[in-house]
């Protein structure tokens, strides 16, 4: 059990931070459909177009990297040209108690009501690399085209 005393002289030894971490980078310990949803909702309410989320988004990094679908004809092959708009990069992150989802690009915050968090892991051998981050991208939603994702 911890003592106020305890707790002073832990933190006069610099132990612990003078003030709580403010937006500490997160990782969700619920992924359910609740949270998925939430976490969907998020994202449509900032960008305007529903997309597709993983599982276990958030559930091991932080970042949540939204990139766009390449093009698609009417017949479902892709599209000419190519997509020059840089992914849409979101951050979770711990707000006391209560779960925050960022959007980088406009600084926008949407509180996650049915998720947990804890905050991520900060030492350079728990953390995922850059590769570990970007292999499960998500991307916008799928197109329906006469019953087929196109």
């Amino acid at each position: 059990m911890v003592t106020w005393a305890h707790f002073a002289s832990l933190w006069l030894a610099g132990a612990l931070p003078a003030t709580p971490l403010a937006n500490a980078p997160a990782i969700i310990t619920n992924s359910t459909p609740s949270v998925r949803a939430d976490i969907s909702q998020a994202v449509t309410r900032a960008l305007g177009r529903k997309p597709l989320i993983a599982d276990d988004a958030l559930t091991t990094s932080s970042l949540l990297i939204i990139e766009r679908r390449e093009p698609r004809t009417i017949d479902g092959r892709v599209g000419s040209g190519r997509i020059l708009d840089p992914p849409e990069t979101f951050q979770l992150v711990l707000d006391g108690d209560q779960c925050v989802l960022l959007h980088r690009r406009t600084e926008a915050a949407y509180p996650l009501e049915n998720a947990r968090c804890r905050p991520a892991p900060t030492t350079p051998e728990s953390a995922p690399s850059p590769d570990q981050e970007q292999q499960s991208p998500c991307f916008d939603a799928p197109q329906s085209h006469n019953g087929r994702h196109v």
